[in-house]
């Protein structure tokens, strides 16, 4: 059985409502890329290839989560670096503040 592929982002891929014309009844989305309504992903209806879409925009979901928490990891691994030269530049500024002034001109130089 072959899945459904994903329509335009603000139109169910199942049914083709929008937030303009929603079902009948209402409905609401169930993913954050809004490709498919809460109508046709009702357990009592769903069909085979319904559960295998949703199984399909789960992982979609999961791995642009785990890209997401990977940026914010990496983000956080550079504050803590940039705090650490940071603190390092400052014992060396203590202890020799010639040399501290010669590693801030070679870090200039660096991001220039």
């Amino acid at each position: 059985m072959s899945r459904p592929t994903l329509t335009k982002l603000g139109q169910c891929a199942a049914c083709g409502c929008t937030d303009e014309h929603a079902c009948e009844g209402g409905c609401s989305w169930v993913d954050v890329d809004h490709t498919i309504c809460s109508a046709c992903l009702d357990p009592f209806i769903m069909t085979e290839t319904d559960f295998e879409f949703r199984e399909l925009l789960e992982l979609e979901q999961c791995t642009r989560l785990l890209d997401v928490l990977a940026e914010e990891l990496r983000e956080r691994a550079r504050v803590v670096e940039g705090l650490a030269v940071a603190t390092d530049l400052r014992a060396i500024q203590l202890k020799m503040p010639e040399k501290a002034d010669l590693i801030r001109q070679v870090r200039k130089g660096a991001t220039a």
